[in-house]
């Protein structure tokens, strides 16, 4: 959503845009959240990426390959 954002949002002549992720989601009780351990330890990645392998899998992969090149 940022890199769409980014591409995009300087066309749609508003003043303001939000990245917020799943948080309407959360908020409205569509989407269960992580465990509260996890969410403290900041794993709720983890956690979303283990209930939504199909939607989410490819995207959080790529966030774990820059992780291994990091380490």
């Amino acid at each position: 959503q940022e890199a769409w954002i980014y591409n995009h949002g300087r066309h749609l002549k508003v003043g303001v845009l939000l990245a917020i992720g799943a948080a309407i989601e959360f908020e409205a009780g569509t989407l269960k959240r992580a465990p509260k351990f996890m969410r403290k330890i900041g794993l709720e990645w983890l956690y979303r990426a283990w209930t939504e392998p199909r939607r989410l899998g490819k995207r959080y992969l790529k966030n774990l390959k820059f992780l291994k090149y990091l380490i």
